[in-house]
């Protein structure tokens, strides 16, 4: 049985699906940023799972309170 590999992220790559710079990306890698960006260190580069940014986005969803109105 094969087992496919998934495709890695470039930090670019990220950066596009957050729409954010890159320097934004690479900084919610920092070990003091809260929450963490997680990645795989391939020699000096960082790769990104798709599935890790998506869980990161999560962090700042927001939900509307009891007191905010709906959006139409």
């Amino acid at each position: 049985m094969e087992q496919r590999i998934e495709q890695l992220l470039k930090l670019k790559d990220v950066a596009a699906l957050m729409n954010v710079g890159e320097r934004f990306a690479r900084n919610a890698t920092s070990k003091s940023a809260r929450p963490r960006l997680k990645f795989i260190r391939l020699g000096n580069r960082l790769r990104f799972r798709e599935e890790d940014v998506r869980e990161y986005l999560k962090h700042f969803e927001k939900f509307p309170s009891k007191n905010e109105a709906p959006a139409s």
